[in-house]
C-alpha cells in the first residue's frame, strides 16, 4: 500500500510540469504508431505495425534489430501481436504516453540525489514489435534510451515506475563512469551495470526487494536456493575467460527449458554483490564503486557466496 501511494505521489507531483516542451523527449515515433496503426481500421494490424517500423527503420534497426536473430523474428512477432489483439496493445500505448513522461520527469531528481549524476540522454518513445520494454543504446552516435510504449510491463503501476527507474539509472551511471565498456570484460560488464541498477532501484523503492531483479514472484525462492551454485558457475566461467554471448545470455537472459540457470539470475547475483558491498562499507560506497574497483571485489564476493559463506 505504501509503495503504491509513493508511485501515485510521483505522478501527482509532476502533473503540472510542461512535458511537451522538453527537448530530450522524442514523441514522433510513438505519435505515428497511434495515428497510423491504432487509429487505422482498414487492413491487418500486423501489416500496419510492420509498415510503421519501416517508416522509422533507421531507429528501429539500430536499437531493436541490429542482430540477425532479432531481424528474423519480426514477421513472427507481428503475427503474435495480431493474435494478442490490437485493443490491448493500443490501450497500453495510449496510457503510457500519458503516465510515462511524467514518471521520467519525477524520477530524474531522485536519481540525481542517489547517484550524484542525472540521466541526460534523449528519451525515445517507441513501439517496436520486439519484446524489450526499455533499453539504452546508441543512435546517431549519441547515447539514448528507448521505452517501448505498448509493453505489458508498463500497464502495471509498479512495472511502469520500476522499469523506467532502472533505465534512467543506467544512463546516470554512464554519466558517472563513461568508460565502463572499456574497463570491464563482456561478462563482468552486465554484472556491474545490471547489479547497480537493480540495487539502486531497491534504494528508491525498498519495498520491491527481489522484484527489482525482474524474477517472477513464483521463481524468487528458487533463485535464493540456487545462489550458491550459480555464483560458483559464474566464477568458473570468469576464471576460464568464458565470455561468449551464450555464456552472457545464460546469466542475464535465459530461456525456458534451456540449461539449469533460471532467467535473470545474473541480475540477482549483481544485486547480491552490491548488497554485500553496502554491508561491508556503506550505501554510498556501493553506489559509487568504480568499474576498476568492482571486478576484484565482485569475484571475491561471488567466491564466498559460492561456498555458502
Amino acid at each position: 500500500m505504501k509503495y503504491c501511494s509513493a508511485i501515485f505521489l510521483i505522478l501527482l507531483s509532476c502533473s503540472h510540469m510542461p512535458l511537451e516542451k522538453r527537448s530530450d523527449f522524442d514523441f514522433s515515433i510513438a505519435t505515428d504508431f497511434i495515428k497510423n496503426v491504432c487509429e487505422q481500421n482498414k487492413g491487418k494490424f500486423s501489416i500496419q505495425w510492420l509498415n510503421h517500423e519501416k517508416r522509422f527503420w533507421n531507429f528501429y534497426n539500430a536499437i531493436y534489430y541490429s542482430s540477425e536473430i532479432t531481424l528474423k523474428e519480426r514477421e513472427s512477432l507481428a503475427q503474435n501481436h495480431e493474435e494478442n489483439g490490437k485493443n490491448k496493445i493500443c490501450k497500453n500505448a495510449r496510457a503510457f504516453l500519458i503516465a510515462g513522461p511524467a514518471v521520467v520527469q519525477a524520477l530524474v531528481p531522485k536519481i540525481r540525489e542517489l547517484l550524484g549524476k542525472s540521466p541526460s540522454s534523449k528519451v525515445y518513445f517507441a513501439s517496436a514489435l520486439q519484446w524489450t520494454d526499455g533499453r539504452g543504446d546508441k543512435f546517431n552516435g549519441k547515447d539514448i534510451y528507448a521505452l517501448n510504449i505498448w509493453h505489458e510491463t508498463f500497464s502495471r503501476t509498479t512495472g511502469l515506475t520500476v522499469t523506467i527507474a532502472h533505465e534512467l539509472i543506467h544512463n546516470a551511471h554512464l554519466e558517472l563512469y563513461p568508460q565502463q565498456r572499456q574497463k570491464l570484460n563482456p561478462l563482468m560488464l552486465p554484472l556491474y551495470r545490471e547489479g547497480l541498477a537493480v540495487f539502486a532501484v531497491t534504494k528508491l523503492f525498498p519495498e520491491i526487494s527481489l522484484g527489482a531483479t525482474g524474477i517472477k514472484v513464483n521463481k524468487r525462492k528458487n533463485a535464493v536456493k540456487l545462489e550458491r551454485d550459480v555464483a560458483k558457475e559464474f566464477v568458473n566461467d570468469y576464471k576460464q575467460s568464458n565470455f561468449s554471448e551464450k555464456t552472457i545470455n545464460k546469466f542475464f537472459q535465459g530461456k525456458k527449458n534451456e540449461g539449469t540457470i533460471p532467467s535473470k539470475m545474473g541480475y540477482y547475483l549483481g544485486l547480491r554483490i552490491f548488497q554485500e558491498l553496502e554491508k561491508e562499507y556503506d550505501t554510498n560506497f556501493a553506489i559509487h564503486i568504480s568499474p576498476e574497483n568492482f571486478e576484484a571485489k565482485a569475484i571475491n564476493i561471488l567466491t564466498k557466496l559460492g561456498k555458502g559463506q
